[in-house]
């Protein structure tokens, strides 16, 4: 959805970190990490509302990997993502497009590394 719309459909994605957080819970018996979730809500909410570059979308689903997996993990998330937006943007650019959808990027480096680990 957010390659088309550049929005995300919130009712799934609750449905998503529902799930998420159930199998964090069942596999690692741990409790989601309250304090690196709302120190990455009030970073990143501060720099979308002060640049407007970075959605919402992408805030949401960064403080969800937040509250599952703690910083550590959150940083290898974006840096991640980030390389995989830098290999297709001579694509992206060769066809002109000027907003990239990011959500894409991150729920991808989500999964290599869930799934590494």
């Amino acid at each position: 959805m957010d390659l088309f719309y550049h929005a995300i459909h919130f009712p799934t994605f609750i449905i998503f970190a529902i799930y998420l957080s159930g199998i964090s819970f069942f596999y690692s018996h741990s409790i989601l990490d309250w304090k690196s979730a709302l120190f990455t809500a009030s970073i990143f909410y501060l720099f979308s509302s002060l640049t407007h570059s970075f959605g919402c979308g992408d805030v949401d689903l960064l403080v969800l990997c937040a509250l599952l997996f703690g910083s550590w993990r959150l940083g290898q998330v974006i840096m991640l993502a980030c390389g995989l937006c830098l290999l297709t943007y001579p694509i992206l650019y060769h066809h002109k497009v000027h907003q990239i959808a990011f959500i894409p990027y991150l729920s991808v480096a989500l999964f290599i590394l869930y799934f590494w680990h």
